[in-house]
Order: C-alpha cells, then structure tokens, then sequence
C-alpha cells in the first residue's frame, strides 16, 4: 500500500508532465499558431522588372527589327538569379545577361515559371545561336552552341514573331 506523500508526489509528477506536454508540444492560438500557418504558405518573393537599358535588334542590312526594355544580369547574384520566380514578362521586355568573358554558355530553366527564347550573342553583338520556346520549370541544358558573352531572355515566341536570325546584331543603350 502506497503512503499518501507517494500519491501526492506521483499525481503532482503526472501533472507537471500534461502541462509541459501542452506547452510545449501542442500548438496553442497565439503567436504560435500565426507563424506555423506563414511556414505552410511558403510565398516565394517575385522581383519587380527593373528598366535599366534599351536594346535595339537589326537585321544584316542595318534595318532595325526590334526594341527591348531591357534589365540588366551584371553580376553574380544577378546572373545566378535570373528571371527565376517571374510570373510575367510584358511583350517587348527582357533580360541581359553580361558576362565577363566569351565562352560556350548553357542555360536552364530550373525555377522559371515563364516559357521563354533564349538569344545567345558573341563580344561583337551579334546573335549567334536562339533557343526558342525553353520549356519552363526544367533543369535540361540549352547550350548556346558558339562562344557568347551575352545572353537575352525573352518571352517565347519573340524570335519567331520578329523573324530572329543568326548573324543580326544588338545595340545596348543604358538608361
């Protein structure tokens, strides 16, 4: 038979294991709560287009084909980042990737949401290899093919619908 200070400490040890049990394994309606249903929403952060340069496209014969509003891929975060996240890209919009030396590229389009031609251009600012209608969200490689040292992403469909070639040339005027 168990002495009543037994009871006493056994009930008071059971108590003290319900409670912290509550407090600190099951959620309660506070603070706690907000911050477990932010974690399951995870929002990825969109970047807004930044208009930093205009990039003018001509054909062989000196005809301009197309103007580009253009944001700048000039560093290593930026050129890391991409256009990754974007949900839109207006019509006559893009992107520019500068890199520092000419070399064969390749591309992917891991975390892209928008299917888009990819415009690879050499020091010289010519076109030298399109990749057209990268398909979205995919980690295959879009190899450029010929040395580049540029590189504009745009929305699918652009080069077809302005006639794109080999050999046409780009212009860059910074804002």
């Amino acid at each position: 038979m168990k002495k009543p200070v037994q009871k006493i400490g056994t009930f008071i040890l059971v108590g003290f294991l319900i409670i912290w049990l509550f407090v600190s394994v099951i959620p309660f309606n506070g603070d706690k709560t907000k911050v477990i249903e932010n974690k399951a929403k995870k929002e990825v952060y969109e970047p807004p287009f930044t208009h930093e340069a205009n990039l003018s496209i001509f054909n062989q014969r000196d005809s301009l084909i197309s103007q580009v509003r253009i944001e700048l891929a000039d560093n290593d975060q930026e050129i890391s980042y991409g256009m990754m996240y974007r949900k839109k890209l207006d019509d006559d919009a893009g992107m520019l990737f500068m890199m520092p030396d000419e070399i064969e590229r390749s591309f992917w389009m891991k975390n892209t949401y928008i299917p888009l031609d990819i415009i690879f251009v050499n020091s010289k600012d010519e076109i030298v290899s399109i990749q057209t209608h990268a398909k979205p969200l995919t980690e295959t490689p879009i190899p450029s093919g010929l040395p580049a040292s540029q590189v504009l992403e745009v929305n699918a469909g652009f080069s077809d619908r302005f006639g794109l070639e080999e050999g046409y040339y780009v212009k860059l005027e910074k804002l």
